[in-house]
């Protein structure tokens, strides 16, 4: 159970302590630039990840034809290949438009004050464009991210009293 937490926290402590705005803004660039800051993202991430696997006990035993490979360069590996497409790819957000995530609240309904104030308070249908889908599309980067790491770390790891 911990080394599941521990993916969270590796993923949390790589994904947003660690990620400064140039690698944020830089990293869907397609050049070069782009390309380096992905990659220094993605491995810091990948660090952050593999540190927190390790003090969880969670030793990564088999990667298949890599059996030499120790645990902390298998575990790296795997944060790392995990990481940088869906990051430099934006797969999030590819996900909401194949899905049409984009738009699916335009408005939302918020207390405003009432004209004649005996009548309570007043709820009124307002746009708020921007705000839902990125959210939203956070919500499946971070998704896509924890389940792939999720599923290869438990097929090719075990725990270690």
């Amino acid at each position: 159970m911990y080394n599941h937490i521990a993916l969270l926290i590796g993923h949390l402590i790589g994904d947003y302590v660690l990620q400064n705005d140039w690698m944020a803004c830089r990293k869907t660039q397609r050049n070069f630039a782009g390309a380096v800051a992905c990659d220094i993202h993605s491995f810091v991430y990948a660090v952050s990840v593999t540190f927190c696997v390790i003090l969880s006990g969670w030793e990564v035993t088999v990667l298949p034809g890599f059996e030499a490979i120790t645990s902390p360069t298998a575990a790296l590996l795997i944060a790392y290949v995990t990481h940088y497409p869906i990051d430099r790819l934006s797969l999030g957000a590819v996900w909401g438009k194949l899905i049409r995530q984009t738009k699916l609240m335009d408005q939302v309904y918020v207390h405003t004050e009432p004209k004649n104030p005996e009548w309570g308070s007043a709820v009124e249908l307002r746009t708020v464009r921007g705000l839902y889908a990125p959210i939203v599309q956070i919500a499946v980067d971070n998704t896509m991210h924890l389940f792939l790491m999720w599923i290869l770390f438990s097929v090719c790891g075990e725990i270690v009293s």
